[in-house]
């Protein structure tokens, strides 16, 4: 919940397209995700704040 208002001064809002980049071994960190023209390495909790709804197509 504490990470949820800087994740979305960095641009993870609603609408936002967001693109998983690379990860390490399963269950560790980070993972690297893209939105926009940047690029982030996140830990999990972290990336557990983000909703994602995979695109159609």
């Amino acid at each position: 919940p504490e990470w949820a208002g800087q994740l979305e001064d960095l641009g993870f809002i609603a609408g936002e397209p967001v693109s998983l980049m690379a990860r390490s071994k399963p269950g560790t960190d980070p993972l690297v995700v893209r939105i926009g023209l940047s690029t982030f390495a996140l830990r999990r909790v972290e990336a557990a704040c983000i909703h994602v709804t995979p695109a159609r197509g």
